[in-house]
C-alpha cells in the first residue's frame, strides 16, 4: 500500500497518477466514528474506489471483506483541505487556511459530504490537487471524449471482478441500464460479431463497438442522405440550409464552420469544410442540436422589475439533512441549497447554551447547529450560483438577549451585504433583483418595544406536527417558560407587578 510523504509532485497529472496507488485514509463520521479505508483512483479515472482494510472490524460470520465501493468523479462538486470537528450527530468542517492532513469532498446530489483524514498533509494535498485536476480536465472535453468517458464509466461499474472484461450476461445487463432497448437475442448476435478473439467476453474497446452498433439510428442516416448534395458528405452550404430551413435557427457561415470544426472527426472531410455521417450524428447528439435554446443558459429575462413579479427558488427547513423529527441539522443543508440556486433560506432560531443562538426543528429530536456557523456558511456560498439577492427567513424563538447576539453575528459576518434602507430608497416600490445583486435580505417579524423578553416567539411550525412525542416536548417547554416567568413576578403588598424591560428606542425583534 503506497504511502505519500515528502516531495509530493505538485502538478495535477502527477497527483492523479499517485492517486491510482492504494492510499490508507480514515473516514470520519458523526459521533466521532472513524473507519479505516483504502482508497484509489480507477485506471479509467472515472471513479474512486474504496474498501475496508484488513485491520477494520469485520463480523466473525463474514468470511471475506465486503466488495469495493465507488464514488463517481463526475458527481464531485467540490474538494478542499479542511479542519474537522466531530459532534455527537454531525461532522463540522471548515476550509483550512494552511496545510492540513484532512480534506472533504462534497457532491452534486444528496450524497453526504465525505470527510477523510490522511497520514500526512502531503497526502491530503495530493488528493485535493488530483481531484481538482480531474474536474478541470472535463471542462474542455469534446463530445466524443465525453461519450467515450460515459461508456467507460458504465463499463467499469459493471466489471465486478475488475478483470477489464464483460461476459455476455454482464454486457446484456449493462446495456439495459444504459437504456438500449434491444432484445437479448439480438445483443447476443452482435456480441459474437465483435468478440474477435472468440473468448466469450469483451474489453472496453469491443464493448464500445457493440454499443455503437446497437445504438445506430437508421433515421439519422436517411436524414443525412436527404439533406446532403454530395455523396457521403454534407457541405457547408448543405449544413446552412439544414440549420435555417429544417432546424429553424439563425445561422451564418461562421456558425457552420464552428459546427464542422467541433464535431467532424475525419481530418480530410474537415479540411473540405464538410461533415461526414459520424460528424453529423455527433452534432445532432450535442447541445448544439438540442431543441432547447442554449442562449437561455444565461439570464435572459428582464430582471429590473419589482421583486413581486418573480417566482423565487425557495427551500424549507433548509438546515435539515434527513427527516424533520430526528435527523441532523447542519450548515451543509444551506451550502447545498445555495449551490443548487436557492434564493430563500429558512432559519429556525432558538436560545442555545452559553448565550449562543442555535438552529434546529424546535420541540423535536433533531440536532442543533450554531446560528453563527450557518451565517458563516451563507456568507461563503450565497452568490456562487447566482448574483441575485438571498432571503434569510428567520423563524425567531430567541430571547431578546440572544436576538442581539444574532444581530451582532450577522452584522460582523455579512457586513455590507445586508440589505438596508439605503438600498431601497422608495418604500412604496419593491426593488428589483438587478438592483439587489449581492445583497442579503433579512426577513423577520418586528415586535413592539414593551414585549416581555420571555414572550418573544415567532410562529411555531412544530405545533402542526401531530407526533405525540413532539407534542409532549412542546408542552414541557411551555411549562418550563411559564415557571420561569412566574419567578419574575414580584409581590408588593397585595399588588402584583411584572418586571419588564426598559423602554428601548428600537424594536426588540429587528435584527438588522
Amino acid at each position: 500500500m503506497a504511502a505519500m510523504g515528502q516531495g509530493v509532485p505538485m502538478d495535477g497529472e502527477a497527483c492523479v497518477q499517485a492517486m491510482m496507488k492504494e492510499t490508507l485514509m480514515t473516514k470520519l463520521r458523526a459521533g466521532k466514528k472513524k473507519f479505516k479505508r483504502s482508497y484509489r483512483l480507477q485506471k479509467d479515472r472515472e471513479s474512486i474506489v474504496y474498501s475496508p482494510t484488513r485491520h477494520s472490524a469485520v463480523p466473525e460470520c463474514t468470511k471475506r471483506l465486503p466488495a469495493e465501493q465507488a464514488y463517481d468523479v463526475s458527481n464531485i462538486l467540490e474538494v478542499f483541505l479542511s479542519t474537522l470537528t466531530s459532534r455527537s450527530s454531525r461532522v463540522d468542517r471548515e476550509k483550512a487556511v494552511g496545510p492540513s492532513n484532512c480534506f472533504s469532498i462534497s457532491y452534486k446530489d444528496q450524497t453526504p459530504t465525505l470527510d477523510l483524514i490522511c497520514n500526512s498533509p502531503e497526502t491530503a494535498q495530493t488528493w485535493v490537487r488530483g481531484i481538482q485536476h480531474l474536474i478541470q480536465s472535463r471542462t474542455g472535453e469534446t463530445i466524443v471524449h465525453k461519450k467515450e468517458r460515459w461508456i467507460s464509466e458504465f463499463f467499469h461499474a459493471a466489471d465486478k471482478n475488475q478483470n477489464e472484461r464483460l461476459d455476455l450476461k454482464e454486457a446484456t445487463s449493462l446495456l439495459k441500464k444504459m437504456n438500449v432497448p434491444i432484445s437479448s437475442s439480438h445483443i447476443k448476435e452482435r456480441f459474437q460479431e465483435v468478440d474477435q478473439n472468440r473468448n466469450g467476453d469483451l474489453d472496453l474497446e469491443e464493448f464500445g463497438q457493440l454499443y455503437r452498433q446497437l445504438t445506430f439510428r437508421q433515421e439519422v442516416e436517411d436524414l443525412f442522405n436527404r439533406v446532403s448534395s454530395a455523396q457521403g458528405t454534407l457541405t457547408m452550404q448543405d449544413l446552412h440550409k439544414f440549420l435555417t430551413q429544417e432546424q429553424k435557427v439563425q445561422a451564418d457561415a461562421e456558425t457552420c464552420k464552428r459546427i464542422i470544426n467541433t464535431y467532424e472527426q475525419i481530418d480530410d472531410v474537415k479540411a473540405r469544410d464538410s461533415l461526414s455521417l459520424q460528424g453529423f450524428t455527433l452534432y445532432l447528439e450535442s447541445k448544439d442540436g438540442d431543441i432547447y435554446n442554449h442562449a437561455h443558459d444565461q439570464v435572459y429575462q428582464d430582471m429590473t422589475q419589482p421583486l413581486s413579479h418573480y417566482f423565487i427558488a425557495s427551500s424549507h427547513n433548509t438546515y435539515l439533512l434527513e427527516d424533520q423529527l430526528r435527523g441532523p441539522s447542519s450548515k451543509e443543508g444551506y451550502i447545498r441549497a445555495l449551490q443548487k440556486g436557492s434564493r430563500f433560506l429558512e432559519l429556525d432560531c432558538w436560545d442555545g447554551d452559553g448565550g449562543e443562538p442555535v438552529i434546529y426543528h424546535g420541540h423535536t429530536l433533531t440536532s442543533k447547529v450554531l446560528f453563527k456557523e450557518v451565517i458563516e456558511a451563507i456568507n461563503d456560498y450565497a452568490f456562487k450560483a447566482s448574483p441575485y439577492p438571498v432571503f434569510l427567513s428567520l423563524e425567531n424563538h430567541c430571547s431578546v438577549e440572544q436576538q442581539r447576539t444574532m444581530s451582532a453575528h450577522m452584522r460582523r459576518i455579512l457586513g455590507s451585504q445586508i440589505c438596508t434602507d439605503s438600498d431601497t430608497p422608495d418604500p412604496s416600490v419593491l426593488p428589483s433583483p438587478d438592483s439587489l445583486r449581492g445583497k442579503i435580505i433579512i426577513k423577520n417579524k418586528k415586535l413592539p418595544p414593551d414585549v416581555l423578553e420571555d414572550e418573544v416567539s415567532d410562529e411555531d411550525e412544530a405545533a402542526e406536527i401531530e407526533d405525540p412525542e413532539v407534542q409532549a416536548r412542546m408542552q414541557a417547554e411551555k411549562e418550563k417558560r411559564r415557571k420561569e416567568l412566574e419567578k419574575k413576578v414580584i409581590c408588593t403588598g397585595s399588588r402584583l407587578r411584572v418586571v419588564t424591560q426598559p423602554q428601548l428606542d428600537y424594536p426588540l425583534n429587528l435584527l438588522v
